[in-house]
């Protein structure tokens, strides 16, 4: 018996590969104006109709006839220059964030994963700097340099991935929910234009927004005004946390050239730009040695890229992976069951879309030649 489709499912698999309903219909052959049709209920697809579509979006028939198992309501998502991100990349990015929070869900049916360790009601709405000292203290970390920001997360309890945003404005974004009264927090990181330093400050400003801001707060309503202060406050928070005054004021008593900022950038893990940045805040340079500085910046080319770019490793979210490689190294899944868990959930996705979402190693969880010819045959059988 052919299952009821699912519009609102027609609308996820356009977003998960980034296109808009004209784009959708182009390649159908329909207007754009069926494809919104589709994905509101308000008219159905023929079947050879949505066959082409399932195939131009390499989503299986499945998915589109699928309810939500799991009910995952994004409380919020924060991005970097909101005002400068279309509403489509934001649509696009949304529905990342929220089968990466599907997937998470459901591999935590087999895994315990660590608890997200951050008091939000007591950080919101807190001084950056204030919020910065306090969280050190509670998370142990004195006032040494933070090596890896994204293994720093994973152990407190955030979840990570990163992908391809394809957008220019989009460094990272973050969003969390709560689930079965319990509070989540999930940070995707652009992969296409990320250096190590950099990786490391988007980190650090996400867990900044996670911290200090409402987790119920309408983006749709807020001015400009209002998006750049919460921006600055999460760029001040990550900057307080990255580079502590006291431990990094005494490394500016040596020297303030610009090349040894960059010595600096090995042991700090911060842009040259950022510390020059937060040696002003904090009055370790003037106002004419902080002007001088940044020209210097400009004359070397430094201000897109920086000398060390290259050759400090980034990180990468390393934990769902580990997780996934862990049931199944202990027999728990196959490749293949460990798919189908995730379809009986109702999220029936191509794997090589669960390996992207996960970071996990390619082709980990493609079918097996068994699994192929078990696929075939159960296909003859429904024809």
């Amino acid at each position: 018996m052919r299952r009821e489709l699912n519009p609102s499912r027609l609308k996820r698999a356009r977003l998960l590969r980034g296109l808009t309903t004209t784009d959708l219909g182009k390649l159908v052959g329909v207007t754009r104006q069926s494809i919104s049709q589709y994905e509101t209920g308000r008219q159905n697809p023929a079947t050879d109709t949505l066959v082409r579509i399932s195939n131009i979006l390499n989503v299986p028939w499945g998915f589109f006839h699928e309810d939500d198992h799991i009910d995952i309501k994004l409380r919020h998502v924060f991005y970097r220059s909101l005002s400068s991100t279309r509403k489509f990349d934001i649509e696009v990015q949304n529905e990342r964030l929220r089968v990466l929070s599907e997937l998470y869900h459901v591999i935590a049916k087999d895994i315990r994963f660590p608890s997200l360790s951050i008091d939000h009601e007591k950080f919101y709405g807190m001084n950056p700097e204030e919020a910065a000292k306090q969280l050190r203290i509670e998370w142990d970390l004195g006032i040494a340099p933070i090596k890896n920001m994204v293994t720093l997360l994973e152990r407190n309890g955030f979840v990570l991935s990163s992908t391809k945003t394809n957008g220019k404005a989009i460094d990272a974004f973050g969003g969390g929910h709560t689930f079965e009264d319990e509070d989540y927090y999930f940070i995707i990181l652009a992969d296409d234009k990320a250096s190590a330093v950099r990786r490391q400050f988007d980190v650090a400003h996400e867990l900044g927004h996670a911290l200090l801001h409402d987790w119920d707060i309408d983006w749709n309503e807020l001015e400009v005004e209002e998006h750049k202060k919460l921006e600055d406050e999460a760029n001040k928070f990550a900057s307080a946390f990255l580079l502590p005054p006291e431990s990094f004021r005494v490394d500016l008593d040596y020297s303030i050239k610009l090349d040894y900022f960059v010595e600096l950038k090995k042991k700090w893990k911060v842009s040259v730009a950022a510390m020059i940045m937060r040696a002003k805040a904090i009055d370790a340079i003037s106002q004419n040695q902080f002007t001088y500085l940044f020209r210097q910046l400009s004359t070397r080319g430094w201000r897109k890229r920086e000398p060390l770019d290259d050759l400090i490793k980034m990180a990468n979210p390393a934990l769902l992976a580990k997780a996934v490689e862990m049931l199944i190294v202990n027999d728990r899944y196959t490749s293949n069951s460990f798919v189908r868990n995730v379809s009986e959930y109702g999220l029936t996705l191509n794997y090589k879309d669960i390996e992207q979402i996960l970071n996990l190693k390619e082709d980990m969880l493609k079918p097996s030649q068994d699994d192929i010819a078990e696929i075939i045959d159960l296909k003859s059988r429904l024809k």
